[in-house]
Order: structure tokens, then C-alpha cells, then sequence
């Protein structure tokens, strides 16, 4: 049986994926000021791998998704590059 995050870990590992620092990213999560780099320290580590694979998991979705947005942009910019090289040869030529 899988273990499921907690709303508070589910929140820590969205804020670490988004680039924060753990200290950071486990205040954010409603961890308290005091505790805050130790829980940080934890929840990253190998003692919590459900915590460490949604970072992970996470991560990899963001990267895919930046991916694919830069393949988009890419065609998007081909695409317009051929047309008007097209546009200037009609006017021009």
C-alpha cells in the first residue's frame, strides 16, 4: 500500500519544484519559522522518498512541459520566417 502525501507535503514538494529553497518552500507549506529548515532538511531526504519522487515527479512534468513549449515556439518561428520570406520575394521580386 502507497503512502499519500499530506496537504502540507504535497505543498512543500510543489515549492521546491517551482525553485525555492527547502528553508523557503516548507515556511510557504505552513511549516512554523522555527522549524522550517529542519523540515525542509527532512522532507527532501532519502527518510521521505514519497516526498523526494513528487519533487521529482514534478520536476520531470515542468521540464517536459518547458520542452514542449520551446518545440512550439520553435515551429511558430519557422512558420513565420518562411511567410514572410515569402511577403518580402512578392513585394520585392
Amino acid at each position: 500500500m502507497s503512502k499519500k502525501l499530506t496537504p502540507k507535503q504535497e505543498k512543500f514538494a510543489q515549492n521546491v519544484a517551482k525553485g525555492m529553497k527547502k528553508k523557503e518552500a516548507a515556511k510557504k507549506a505552513g511549516y512554523s519559522e522555527n522549524n522550517a529548515s529542519r523540515a525542509g532538511t527532512m522532507l527532501s531526504s532519502d527518510a521521505n522518498p514519497i516526498v523526494k519522487d513528487r519533487i521529482h515527479q514534478l520536476q520531470t512534468k515542468a521540464a517536459t512541459y518547458i520542452r514542449m513549449s520551446i518545440d512550439v515556439c520553435d515551429r511558430m518561428g519557422q512558420f513565420l520566417l518562411s511567410y514572410i520570406s515569402q511577403q518580402v520575394k512578392h513585394v520585392y521580386w
